[in-house]
């Protein structure tokens, strides 16, 4: 069985209020609207973040250290709890980032460092192996995709919840 994830932005206030009464999480999660990712399998993360470190060479550092910072958080079930950011919730629970609308600003700021350019360059001459993203396009979208929710949910001023299902 495939483990999927949703991003969703959320309404923080609201979101804590709903998780505090339902009491189960996947009922609260019913009731948003997920982000449209071009991929919603958790073994992608897993490879975007293998991408990424094949990269690591050939990009900017700043550039480099932007993404691996907002991306190690983000899917940070692959780097290690000690990246796992639960600014409401608990863990095991079906949520998997919850980032109050304060956190998400402050990985929003990472974005304007992350050269998109420069990682289809690097991922080109690199090719790194990939299943999920067997091209720097694909790459790179979902980067600009995953990007696209911390950067709306910081402008509305609103919190980013990862949920993973199955």
């Amino acid at each position: 069985m495939s483990v999927e994830f949703g991003i969703y932005v959320v309404d923080w206030e609201s979101f804590t209020v709903s998780l505090e009464s339902a009491g189960d999480p996947f009922e609260v999660v019913e009731e948003l609207t997920q982000e449209r990712l071009s991929v919603d399998s958790l073994e992608a993360q897993d490879e975007f973040l293998g991408c990424l470190d094949k990269l690591r060479e050939r990009m900017a550092p700043d550039a480099w250290n932007a993404m691996s910072e907002l991306f190690g958080h983000l899917f940070w079930s692959w780097q290690g709890a000690d990246k796992q950011i639960l600014d409401c919730g608990e863990p095991d629970t079906g949520i998997d980032v919850a980032w109050a609308p304060d956190t998400v600003k402050r990985f929003a700021a990472l974005l304007p460092r992350m050269d998109l350019a420069t990682s289809r360059s690097a991922f080109e001459a690199v090719k790194p192996p990939s299943g999920w993203f067997p091209g720097a396009d694909g790459f790179i979208s979902f980067a600009g995709e995953c990007g696209d929710c911390v950067e709306r949910a910081a402008k509305e001023g609103k919190g980013l919840v990862v949920f993973v299902f199955g």
